[in-house]
């Protein structure tokens, strides 16, 4: 291709490659665009700046993440702990080459940053994601209607994202990711016995509320 003529998806490539080698703070873009040769311009044609870039990765790698769980549930066990090891672990290795480009957002509760799990900007990623958990939580436990279900999905979700998070910062010796994985999996064993429980439901519902209360699940769609 001639210079100013490359795809979207080969400037994504150079620049996630980088990112990997030098940190994602280290990487001007002006050495992207330099690096793609390309332009700062018509750089900046495709990506505004390096966080529209990280939420490109973050659809990009979802979107695979998505078709493989959904491959894996139409002949996984109905248990819980199996099914949600199966997704962090898928995770795990997805993830792997680009530890150094993710650290610096690794519990990053800063809403106003473009790229936290809970800004506005990454909330139609968010929703994709709980849609997945809405599928595992229906395949695992006997829930089949909302609103308890996305409840428990949102959970769920928060869960492996700590999980993750954990996994990305923790040393390889002795990964505090694998430590909480293995813990968690008590809870996921656990759970489906208490959802059939009366009054489960409003209790992990009043949960979800206090997790909205304090910034971890604001609905954007109304404004």
């Amino acid at each position: 291709m001639k210079k100013g003529q490359k795809s979207k998806q080969e400037i994504f490539n150079k620049a996630v490659h980088l990112f990997s080698e030098r940190g994602l703070e280290n990487v001007s873009m002006r050495e992207l665009a330099a690096a793609c040769d390309l332009s700062l311009g018509a750089f900046y044609y495709h990506f505004k700046n390096k966080e529209d870039l990280i939420l490109y990765f973050y659809q990009d790698s979802l979107k695979g993440h998505i078709n493989r769980s959904e491959n894996f549930l139409e002949t996984a066990p109905q248990s819980l702990p199996v099914v949600m090891e199966w997704v962090c672990r898928d995770r795990f290795k997805e993830f792997s080459p680009y530890k150094e480009m993710l650290k610096p957002f690794v519990f990053s509760f800063d809403s106003k940053s473009p790229i936290s799990p809970w800004a506005r900007e990454s909330y139609p990623i968010r929703l994709q994601s709980v849609d997945l958990f809405k599928k595992l939580t229906q395949h695992c436990t006997s829930l089949k209607k909302e609103p308890v279900v996305e409840v428990v999905a949102r959970i769920l979700w928060m869960q492996h994202l700590m999980i993750l998070g954990l996994w990305m910062i923790s040393e390889s010796d002795k990964n505090r990711g694998e430590i909480l994985l293995e813990e968690s999996k008590k809870f996921w064993k656990w759970l489906p016995s208490f959802l059939k429980v009366p009054g489960s439901g409003k209790t992990l519902t009043k949960i979800a509320e206090s997790l909205e209360k304090v910034g971890l699940w604001e609905s954007y769609e109304s404004k």
